[in-house]
């Protein structure tokens, strides 16, 4: 029983530090207002394109980036989701998810730490579906 106590113990710790890393990536992706954070083993990289434009540009011109790396992204779709699991990214932070893209992170075995999930991404003024999410709806 006392080794059960120690492994629930040690697991607590770990995840309390895992949420600490990525609420100080979210953070960082607020406060340098940033799109994206890479932190691929302490190379930290920042992008700022539009949408997944930079994830589509990584993972055709520099996969070894994303490959093992912790991504933060300021919303987190299904577009987005497929992106990272093609560049082999270890987690993923984000402030936004949807759930689509929640599902296919954990179905991969991504961890996704979110602070707020909606059922679907929307566009950028909130009138529609984001047109990637909405391209991929019934995709698995």
């Amino acid at each position: 029983m006392r080794n059960y106590l120690f492994m629930a113990a040690m697991l607590v710790g770990i995840l309390t530090g895992c949420a600490k890393q990525e609420e100080k990536m979210l953070n960082a992706l607020e406060e340098q207002g940033v799109g994206m954070i890479i932190d691929n083993q302490g190379d930290v990289t920042t992008y700022n394109q539009p949408g997944v434009q930079d994830l589509l540009h990584l993972t055709a011109e520099e996969p070894e980036r994303l490959h093992g790396a912790v991504v933060a992204d300021k919303r987190v779709g299904k577009a987005a989701a497929c992106l990272m699991i093609e560049g082999g990214v270890k987690s993923v932070c984000t402030p936004l998810v949807s759930t689509p893209a929640r599902e296919m992170l954990e179905a991969a075995g991504i961890p996704i730490y979110a602070r707020a999930e909606i059922p679907l991404m929307m566009n950028h003024d909130g009138t529609d579906l984001c047109p990637m999410e909405k391209k991929l709806l019934d995709a698995k």
